[in-house]
């Protein structure tokens, strides 16, 4: 029985892996609170006697953005004096009978750079309208499955005041956190939640004709709408014949794809095929296009039916619903369906999740583990919508709320699941066959049998047995699915199989008709019409691998050596490397020119150690969420050596040219290591104002702290003698724009102090009147950075709006407006 048990398990992992394709996203980094199924023990304390009440204005009152409530959160060894509370949902608080509302908890409301091991937002969810307990989880595995990028979930009993208030769905929050985590560090596109009617119709010109049915989340500020105009656009007036190619430059069709066959297959029309809700459009910085993402899915599997649809007919649902009301348009449905391919990868994304995650035995065997786990605490929550009976009962019998019918989980997903067969068909995967390993820069790697050095992509087949390629496609254009048909050849068991993506098919069949992009781009592999696996390559270097590890089952990530037609390689552990950014000028006017005989600005690099460093794979940027921006060229170091690197955006005038400049107003620096070790920060340094010919660097090589020089050393040691400047002859007083701007938790200033003096900041309202005294008292000359929290004279964090920050010295003043959001 045991070792039953065992082949059992291995089989189950087999599958897994079989079935579920690569993220269109990224893997997120592990977290303790959604690795592996459990119940976590939260528990919240406010000091309020009024809590409740408190909690109930907040939310009815400023509905458009409620207020938090400070209160402390403790969760085993986490424990957090003070977090944001406030009530969320729709539905889900105004429809639910009793005290058990969902909340949202904002851990840095209060505290700056607070989190749960990186996460400063939580959602726990009451499970409205689900008997079951596990809807909402289910859905968002399958969310998974289908290659979306999806918030994790887990289980959180809640205790209030020591009270227990129930068991909750504990849902990760769609936010920065979240877009950098799925998408790469420095991804800051813009995130519209498609609320509270976001059908994707076209409504002119105007930018602001769409603020009443989408929500902007993030870059608020900025207020830009454009990218949302062009994509409802082109999705609703360009031909029919045209869409295909005008729509894969702008959004990633697949994840569209997959998001509405998700919504189709578990009948949750709460959605955007039903009400247009519930549904993440997020703008890429990586490549300008819009990937799509689900929310709110605990009303799947034909619990919302404003239709008023027969239990029958929600069961049979065609694949191709959507709203059936008059003037209801779902034009990136309709339109989508409309193109052959389209639909035939529509529904090759049910026939994927039908023969794996969503395969009727193997989903109710995995909602039956999850209502084992969480039983106890199912029965022990006096705050529940439904009761003990109707938990137990609800895979198999349907439950009534009052005229509202919840199907029966278990008889609904095989009913489902059988008409669907019927209707559109089933598929069959072969065993173990997956993308394994690309290169998109070899220049040097691996030639081809013409002596070319080709980009290439691997295939492993990892399963029991030999599979005929035959039938099989990839591309990298959703557009064009089977843009490259794979020859009549088989693979066997162990084998690797490589393809030359240099777009020559006059040079033989294992050439494709395209070629990868250095900078990025989707991979696709298909079997037929079903994506079999898929993958999102990131920009890489010259020679840089990407692949699985482990070989052909892991997660996908830079290798540190390319193994084309072998096993991957472990990846090589993070690099030890000591360097430092050591001096630069950003308002070279007069001082030295580069070989071109301009007035460049400059950046040294200082080597500390006895031995020469190799260049070749570091970077420059002067954005740290860039940290890619130049690749430093094959070159080297001399052991206690310095380099001198130009930084004119003039890379065709040498190798040691970048391509940004500095800012005499100040910025970032920053020097990162190779990709192969992971891209990490070797040394970063962010300077204010400067001087026109004043170098400013550290005041010994590789030391601290940052000073001003009045004789620039380029290229040799930093302090000899009389080069460096006193304060008095060279610092003037400035006032940086605080960092961020507009703030909502706090906000860092930075700024200059010519001498030691007496000197105020302070904080004004558009009034005049003075809300905060941050600084009064004598100061001693340099640079300066002071973190303010937003809160005035009387500790209170001050209300949104306009102010503007006041520096003084002597008879001397700086003033930068700033604003302050809720």
């Amino acid at each position: 029985m045991k070792d039953r048990l065992i082949l059992m398990a291995v089989l189950t992992l087999m599958l897994l892996l079989l079935l579920s394709p690569a993220q269109a996203s990224l893997e997120p980094p592990a977290h303790p609170l959604f690795d592996g199924d459990a119940v976590h023990e939260i528990r919240l304390t406010f000091d309020q006697p009024n809590w409740w009440t408190l909690l109930e204005d907040n939310f009815e009152n400023y509905p458009d953005d409620p207020p938090y409530l400070p209160g402390s959160f403790e969760w085993g060894v986490v424990q957090f004096d003070s977090i944001g509370v406030r009530f969320k949902g729709n539905s889900s608080y105004g429809s639910y009978p009793g005290v058990k509302k969902s909340f949202k908890l904002d851990i840095d409301e209060y505290v700056l750079d607070q989190t749960v091991y990186g996460l400063d937002k939580l959602n726990l969810n009451n499970g409205f309208m689900d008997p079951s307990f596990v809807r909402e989880k289910s859905c968002y595995e399958l969310c998974e499955a289908a290659g979306l990028p999806t918030e994790r979930t887990n289980f959180a009993a809640l205790y209030i005041n020591n009270t227990y208030w129930g068991l909750y769905t504990l849902v990760e929050q769609f936010d920065q956190e979240f877009i950098e985590s799925r998408f790469g560090p420095g991804e800051e596109g813009n995130l519209w939640k498609g609320e509270p009617h976001g059908s994707l119709e076209y409504l002119g010109t105007n930018e602001s004709s769409y603020y009443a049915d989408y929500e902007l989340k993030t870059n608020e500020e900025e207020n830009d709408w454009s990218s949302l105009v062009e994509l409802t656009d082109k999705l609703n007036n360009t031909s029919l014949a045209s869409l295909p190619d005008t729509l894969s430059e702008i959004m990633e069709v697949s994840s569209a794809l997959a998001m509405l066959a998700i919504d189709n297959l578990t009948v949750n029309l709460d959605s955007y095929i039903g009400r247009c809700v519930n549904y993440y459009l997020y703008h890429r910085d990586l490549d300008s296009r819009f990937v799509f993402s689900k929310w709110d899915v605990n009303e799947s599997w034909g619990i919302f039916n404003m239709w008023n649809l027969s239990q029958t007919q929600l069961r049979q649902l065609d694949p191709l619903w959507v709203n059936p009301q008059p003037g209801q348009n779902r034009p990136l449905a309709e339109r989508l369906w409309d193109i052959p391919q389209y639909e035939e990868i529509y529904l090759g994304h049910f026939k994927r999740l039908m023969a794996g995650a969503a395969d009727p035995d193997r989903l109710v065997a995995r909602m039956e583990a999850m209502r084992d786990l969480i039983r106890p605490f199912v029965y022990l929550d006096n705050n529940k919508m439904f009761t003990n009976t109707e938990f137990d009962n609800a895979m198999t019998s349907n439950i009534y709320d009052g005229p509202r019918i919840i199907p029966a989980l278990e008889t609904f997903i095989r009913a489902r699941d059988s008409w669907l067969r019927g209707r559109i068909g089933t598929w069959t995967p072969a065993d173990g066959l997956v993308l394994n390993e690309v290169m998109s820069d070899n220049n040097q790697t691996l030639a081809d049998d013409y002596g070319d050095f080709d980009d290439w992509i691997e295939i492993v087949n990892n399963g029991a047995g030999p599979v005929n390629l035959f039938g099989y496609y990839l591309t990298d254009d959703m557009a064009y699915p089977q843009l490259y048909a794979f020859p009549d050849t088989t693979i066997q068991p162990g084998e690797y199989f490589i393809l030359w993506a240099d777009g020559e098919t006059s040079e033989g069949s294992l050439h494709t008709s395209f070629k990868l992009s250095a900078g990025g781009e989707d991979l696709f592999f298909l079997d037929g019409s079903v994506i079999r696996d898929a993958l999102t390559i990131p920009a890489l270097g010259a020679e840089q691998p990407y692949g699985r590890w482990p070989d052909a089952t892991g997660d996908w990530q830079l290798l540190s050596l390319a193994t084309p037609g072998a096993e991957n390689q472990n990846p090589t552990e993070p690099e030890e490397i000591t360097l430092f950014i050591n001096e630069f000028i950003a308002l070279n006017n007069s001082g030295i020119q580069d070989s071109s005989g301009s007035y460049e600005d400059w950046l040294e690099i200082y080597n500390p150690g006895p031995d020469p460093l190799a260049l070749g794979g570091l970077y420059l940027t002067d954005d740290l969420a860039n940290p890619t921006q130049w690749a430093l060229p094959d070159t080297s170091i001399a052991g206690e050596g310095f380099l001198l690197f130009w930084c004119d955006n003039d890379e065709e005038e040498g190798p040691l040219h970048t391509n940004f400049k500095l800012s005499g107003d100040g910025e970032d620096l920053g020097l990162f290591g190779r990709l192969t070790a992971g891209n990490e920060a070797i040394d970063t340094y962010t300077f204010g104002a400067q001087s026109a010919d004043i170098s400013e660097g550290r005041s010994t090589d590789g030391g601290s702290p940052w000073i001003f020089f009045s004789i620039p050393t380029p290229g040799a040691s930093n302090g000899a003698g009389t080069g460096v400047v006193t304060p008095d002859t060279v610092w003037r007083l400035t006032l940086s724009p605080c960092q961020p701007d507009p703030f909502k938790s706090s906000t860092l200033f930075r700024f200059t102090i010519p001498r030691d003096e007496e000197a105020r900041l302070e904080i004004f309202n558009v009034q005049g009147r003075r809300v905060a005294s941050l600084i009064d008292g004598r100061m001693t000359a340099g640079q300066k950075t002071f973190e303010w929290s937003g809160r005035d004279n009387h500790g209170d964090k001050i209300a949104s709006g306009v102010y503007f920050a006041r520096l003084t010295l002597g008879l001397e003043s700086k003033t930068q407006r700033l604003v302050r959001l809720r």
